[in-house]
């Protein structure tokens, strides 16, 4: 059994064992997360096992501490293909050195990839050349945390999966080879760019492969000739499974990382956890407030190793969005210290929004974004929004846009509005009903029929969550006349869900991921969440998920949503997943856009945040229901 924390899940799903239409979707999506993401990198025997490597990573920690690099004929304690030590100092990357040999596993591997490194860093230490000058470098070595990598066998990339998306690698979770042949008055050489670089850089491996084609030419234009060129001009290209540990902090001992982190099991997706992962990725959202005089709002994504935002001040947009998470996060924790913050941080975001600052973008002046700041102004109560010109202001100004957006009289929306946008317009619509009496009934529903109407079926799942949202508005009870099209669109969000028996061991952190194969991306991002914010809320609605903890569709409709949960989990940064950090208490509970991205996003903060509370709600109102012997769910 798997569990929740209040309910016990069966651990084999019903529904995955039954033959279905839907099936055949799921197949071809798994073969194409397959092909993309390759075979398996390399045996077992190519790497050396966790005492080895730690004895290893203890070496290199002894010649960084004393900034004495290894004699040109130190050996390891292993041979390694290949190895990469990247050094940071006040979480900031000081130096990278790697080594790679092309013939076979070597005792010099790791010693040179050490010495490169520290004979970069040496130079750079910021530290006065006087009489203290080599005691403050001897504490600096005391200091230093120290990522190891080492590389196991190549193996080739077949010139079929180059012209994939990321070149068929699995970004941040393997070592990237490129090589070239001797001719043409150069040498035999090669390049490796290990994990931490990738996770460093946020890098595409196709990208980088490119890059480092370019590197070993010393011609920025290799990179843009195209893949068949490079391999008729003796380029070869591959990837190689990696053993990385890392410190996470100063004088901290080393740990394993998968990705820059630690994978999460499927049983840490417990009611505590969630409400843990809720209050801490509403904390980091709130941090986020501009702490200048300037009616700013928010400030943009926070590059995690730096320590800045990407930009000094977020699209209205997400500012509305995170506006909208924090009161739904304030209406799951009534009554707590969390929940207050979350509220009054949200009215503080929708009142610099009315205030428009030089140079900053207008939020009536998309239509997308008036309806988001509509949605989070409807949370608000009354008195707040009554107390507040700016609140006014915006709510004025919004509420036109708004109106503007669909007619229900027979033009529908709006020819300028993006049609993925319409589920939104549609909430938005439902909602404004609470600003403005104009706003009736029959407008919305007019909006979300036109919705359900004009997208087509195996396109529905663009237009989640929103429009969910404002079907169970409409319709908090009785029939709900779209019952059977959400059930349908249920099934093939399911059906493009990533199991881990899709996926090889590297990738196991992908688990839970949802891919649509028409997407720009093939591997699972942040993008899971639109549609599991909508599952979780309709998990929670016994008109779409009848039955108990133990009975009907509930058990299987929670062990699928808590296994993509666990991936949302993943996203967020906790932990040893900080060490990549420049600062990691503001990374702390900050969500990744893709585990391979150094960046803790807004939007994607708002939609865990908004997602998290969607089940921790449905978990409450499954536990309230009654079982088949009429009494109700216990905890465990």
């Amino acid at each position: 059994m798997v569990s929740t924390g209040d309910i016990m899940l069966p651990e084999n799903d019903t529904r995955r064992q039954q033959a279905s239409a839907g099936m055949g979707l799921h197949a071809l999506a798994a073969c194409l997360i397959a092909l993309i993401l390759g075979p398996a990198a390399a045996a077992a025997d190519d790497l050396p096992d966790p005492a080895r490597a730690l004895e290893a990573h203890a070496v290199v920690r002894d010649w960084v501490r004393t900034w004495t690099p290894p004699a040109p004929d130190a050996e390891s304690p292993l041979a390694a293909w290949g190895a990469s030590v990247t050094l940071r100092l006040d979480g900031r990357v000081l130096a990278r050195g790697s080594s790679f040999s092309l013939d076979g596993p070597e005792a010099r591997a790791i010693p040179l990839a050490a010495s490169r490194a520290i004979r970069e860093a040496r130079p750079r230490l910021e530290v006065p050349n006087d009489a203290l000058a080599e005691e403050r470098v001897a504490e600096l070595g005391e200091r230093v945390t120290v990522s190891l990598e080492i590389f196991g066998r190549p193996v080739p990339i077949p010139e079929s999966e180059l012209g994939l998306p990321m070149a068929g690698c699995s970004p941040g979770a393997e070592a990237l080879v490129v090589s070239v042949a001797p001719g043409e008055g150069r040498e035999r050489a090669s390049a490796v760019s290990g994990v931490d670089a990738q996770l460093t850089r946020g890098a595409d491996p196709a990208r980088e492969l490119s890059a480092m084609a370019a590197e070993l030419t010393g011609d920025g234009a290799t990179a843009l000739r195209p893949v068949k060129e490079l391999l008729d001009a003796g380029f070869r290209f591959a990837r190689a499974p990696v053993i990385h540990l890392a410190m996470p902090y100063e004088r901290g001992a080393p740990v394993f990382l998968d990705r820059g982190g630690r994978v999460h099991g499927v049983d840490e997706i417990r009611t505590a956890a969630l409400l843990e992962m809720a209050d801490g990725v509403a904390a980091n959202l709130r941090a986020r407030i501009w702490p200048g005089v300037e009616r700013f709002g928010l400030s943009g994504d926070l590059r995690l190793t730096t320590g800045s935002p990407s930009q000094m001040v977020a699209p209205p947009f997400e500012q509305a969005l995170v506006a909208v998470a924090l009161l739904r996060h304030a209406q799951v924790r009534p009554g707590t210290e969390e929940g207050a913050a979350s509220r009054a941080a949200a009215a503080d975001i929708l009142r610099d929004l009315g205030v428009v600052e030089p140079g900053e973008e207008t939020p009536w002046d998309r239509p997308t974004t008036a309806a988001m700041c509509v949605v989070a102004l409807s949370m608000l109560d009354d008195d707040t929004r009554a107390e507040s010109s700016e609140l006014q202001s915006l709510t004025a100004r919004c509420l036109d846009v708004l109106r503007g957006s669909f007619d229900p009289t027979g033009a529908g929306f709006a020819e300028t509005l993006p049609q993925g946008a319409q589920g939104l317009v549609a909430w938005a619509l439902v909602r404004a009903g609470r600003l403005d009496d104009s706003f009736t009934r029959q407008r919305a529903d007019a909006a979300v029929r036109t919705v359900y109407r004009e997208t087509p079926r195996d396109r529905l799942v663009a237009q989640t969550p929103f429009v969910v949202w404002a079907e169970l508005a409409l319709h908090p009870s009785g029939e709900l006349p779209s019952a059977a099209l959400l059930d349908e669109m249920r099934t093939v969000v399911w059906d493009h869900q990533l199991r881990r028996s899709d996926l090889r061991s590297i990738d196991r952190d992908l688990a839970g991921g949802i891919v649509f194969t028409r997407g720009r991306s093939v591997l699972p991002t942040w993008q899971t969440m639109r549609p599991l914010a909508a599952l979780a809320t309709m998990m929670g609605d016994a008109r779409l998920t009848p039955g108990s903890p133990v009975s009907g569709s509930v058990p299987g409709e929670l062990l699928r949503v808590t296994e993509s949960l666990r991936f949302v989990r993943q996203l967020a940064i906790t932990g040893d997943a900080r060490y990549l950090a420049r600062i990691p208490e503001r990374a702390t509970w900050g969500v990744r856009p893709a585990l391979w991205q150094p960046v803790a996003s807004l939007e994607a903060g708002a939609m865990a945040l908004l997602t998290t509370c969607e089940a921790l709600d449905a978990m409450a109102s499954i536990i309230a229901r009654p079982t088949p012997t009429g009494d109700g769910a216990q905890p465990d």
